[in-house]
This record gives structure tokens, C-alpha cells and sequence, in this order.
């Protein structure tokens, strides 16, 4: 399993303008990557590795954009586990959200 910051440098390989957490307001499409909710994987009742769950999220005005999908591809080629990709259309801001969540250690 790799860690939150390979999954950084994956993701850039991906998106060069990819941005933690909140982007700077411009209107081009744009991905985020956000780590939240960490847990203890257990092995025998024992505490192993702690894990962070991340949010990707590709936020874009073409429903068909291939980025996320090609995140993750690229994840799943390294062996990182990822759910499906959701879509969400957001009628205030008029974007597509493509979200994919994935677990890293922290």
C-alpha cells in the first residue's frame, strides 16, 4: 500500500494542477485529492496500519472527461484499491463531479 504522499506524486503524473484540499477559484476544470477519516487496520486483534481514506475529485463542465478514469487506472495498475467513480452534476456551479475514493496509509 503506498502512502499520502506517493499518492501525490501519482496523481500529479495525472494532473500537474492537482490541489489539496481547495482550488483557486478559475473557471477551467480542475482536480482535488482531500484526505479525511482515518482508521487502524487490524491483523489477529492487533492494531496494523493506519490508513487514510482520500477523496479524488475530478470537477469538470464535460460529463464524458476521462482524467479520474485514468487515475484510476493508473491506481489500479499500482496495486492501490479504488471504488467506482460517482458522478454528480452540481446546478449551482454547472460542474461534473467525478469522485473516486481510495484508502492510502497515512
Amino acid at each position: 500500500m503506498i502512502n499520502q504522499e506517493q499518492l501525490k506524486q501519482l496523481l500529479l503524473t495525472k494532473d500537474p494542477k492537482l490541489k489539496k484540499y481547495f482550488w483557486n477559484g478559475s473557471d477551467e476544470n480542475y482536480t482535488l485529492w482531500f484526505p479525511h477519516t482515518e482508521s487502524t487496520e487490524m491483523t489477529d486483534d492487533m492494531p496494523e496500519d493506519r490508513v487514510v481514506q482520500v477523496t479524488i475529485t475530478r470537477f469538470t463542465t464535460n460529463p464524458k472527461d476521462r482524467l479520474i478514469y485514468d487515475i484510476q487506472e493508473l491506481l489500479e495498475s499500482r496495486k492501490v484499491p479504488t471504488d467506482d467513480v460517482l458522478l454528480h452534476y452540481d446546478e449551482e456551479t454547472k460542474y461534473y463531479q467525478l469522485i473516486l475514493e481510495t484508502h492510502v496509509l497515512r
